[in-house]
């Protein structure tokens, strides 16, 4: 990586001539790479091109603070404003007072404690993954420190011997793709939202093969990388006729699709379609946390042997009471789903509109939220981000590791308090930097670094 960002910055320019002559012997000594990680760093940093490990201050769902200044947030994880912490700190909030009734020495217990092997169970706990269980309509649920934990607890339990198999989504979250190495089992990965690839497997499987164990399917509801949905009704039926379980992070579904926020399966009208999910509270409750939904009996093998219950903390009971309280509020106000999706929906026709969005598919959702913006080469998506800057708008930067190199991203968001007007100017300004970009720093006929020309063209 700081090889290929060196390339396209012709950072080596940059760098003082004692340095560049000191690595260059070591170079032929074979002691060091020509340009180390820390010091492609420190040069970005210095030319604000480093858009991570910033400390970032939420002051509105729409307004953030990075270095004492004020931006309009294009790139926001919560999204429904539901949270409500400030009663939560004084002691107001419905949970708080439900709690403090039946139990007068709650306090003692809202921190996490340990894991559920070595700590008794925290009443929170229990009484938020009841009323998960509830909003999904299903058996059972159990809440987590993190949606990493679920997945990981969750994929390495499926009952998964060396013989079984699980198809999986080549670009489902990294939490996912680690439950699936530490099963077991082995493992089919297929491209993205590809289901004529899982039918094509699932046929050599059942019918060439003659392979008749378990076979799992494993995605997210909506990409982390591309903002598309999962075509559920495809898999349902391939799942049905080859006997195969569905199991599906809903992570970014949660809360956020369908009418009553209630996920995938609310979106497709297709009610118990999914044999187990996973979800988050981020981005629909606003807090830490994640969970799994299912049936009872699949449930009650990862509370025994899941690697969470016997190694990490359970999550913290503010966490949970927070979740309460939101999950309270959300059901009570489903308006609000309504006005995002109508935010998210006017956003996308107007970057569609611009050229900008990229439709990976035609299952594609105009409610999903998550938007990726592709740049493609990395130099692109950092000058694009400082440009934005500039312009008073934050937005986040996906590269690789977390997609394939020269497919850098920009993944944005928007919440029902984005006004139009700020919208419209930001699908504006991302008009003027394509022509920017293209006469500024696509020429090769100067030998001088680019990182020189940001203060005085961009």
């Amino acid at each position: 990586m700081a090889r290929l960002l060196a390339k396209q910055f012709k950072i080596e320019h940059v760098i003082p001539s004692p340095m560049r002559s000191d690595l260059k012997d070591q170079q032929m000594s074979g002691s060091v790479e020509p340009l180390s990680m820390i010091q492609l760093k420190k040069v970005l940093l210095n030319n604000e091109l480093y858009p991570w490990d910033q400390v970032i201050h939420t002051v509105t769902p729409t307004k953030v603070i990075v270095d004492e200044a004020i931006y309009t947030n294009m790139s926001p994880n919560y999204l429904l404003d539901v949270r409500n912490c400030n009663n939560m700190s004084s002691g107001n909030s419905d949970s708080y007072h439900h709690h403090h009734h039946h139990h007068p020495g709650m306090m003692s217990l809202l921190a996490s404690g340990s894991n559920r092997y070595s700590s008794e169970i925290n009443f929170v706990h229990s009484r938020l993954e009841e009323r998960i269980a509830r909003f999904y309509n299903k058996e059972d649920a159990i809440v987590f420190n993190s949606i990493y934990m679920a997945n990981l607890s969750l994929i390495t339990n499926l009952q998964a011997k060396p013989y079984d198999i699980i198809i999986f989504d080549s670009s489902n979250h990294k939490s996912l793709i680690d439950g699936c190495k530490l099963s077991g089992a082995r493992l089919l990965p297929y491209t993205h939202n590809r289901m004529d690839q899982v039918e094509q497997m699932l046929c050599d499987l059942r019918e060439k093969e003659k392979f008749f164990g378990k076979v799992f399917l494993v995605a997210e509801s909506i990409s982390s990388v591309y903002g598309d949905l999962f075509n559920l009704p495809v898999a349902k039926k391939l799942a049905d006729m080859y006997q195969v379980s569905l199991v599906l992070d809903d992570g970014n579904g949660f809360g956020i699709l369908g009418k009553r926020g209630k996920g995938i399966e609310e979106h497709y009208n297709m009610p118990g379609a999914v044999d187990i999910m996973s979800i988050n509270f981020a981005k629909a409750l606003g807090t830490s946390g994640g969970a799994i939904v299912g049936s009872r009996s699949a449930l009650e093998l990862v509370r025994m042997f899941g690697r969470n219950t016997g190694v990490a903390h359970m999550a913290p009971g503010t966490s949970c009471m927070i979740a309460i309280d939101a999950l309270t509020k959300l059901e009570a106000q489903p308006h609000r789903i309504t006005q995002l999706h109508d935010t998210i929906q006017y956003f996308r026709n107007r970057l569609k509109t611009a050229g900008f969005l990229r439709q990976h598919d035609q299952y594609s959702s105009c409610n999903s939220p998550i938007i990726p913006l592709h740049i493609g080469e990395e130099r692109k998506a950092l000058l694009l981000y400082r440009y934005l800057l500039r312009h008073g708008y934050y937005a986040s930067v996906v590269m690789y590791p977390s997609v394939p190199l020269s497919e850098a991203q920009l993944h944005l968001s928007v919440t029902p308090q984005h006004e139009k007007q700020e919208l419209d100017r930001f699908v504006q300004v991302l008009k003027e930097f394509e022509p920017r970009y293209s006469s500024t720093y696509c020429s090769d006929d100067n030998d001088y670094p680019i990182i020189n020309l940001l203060s005085s063209r961009m």
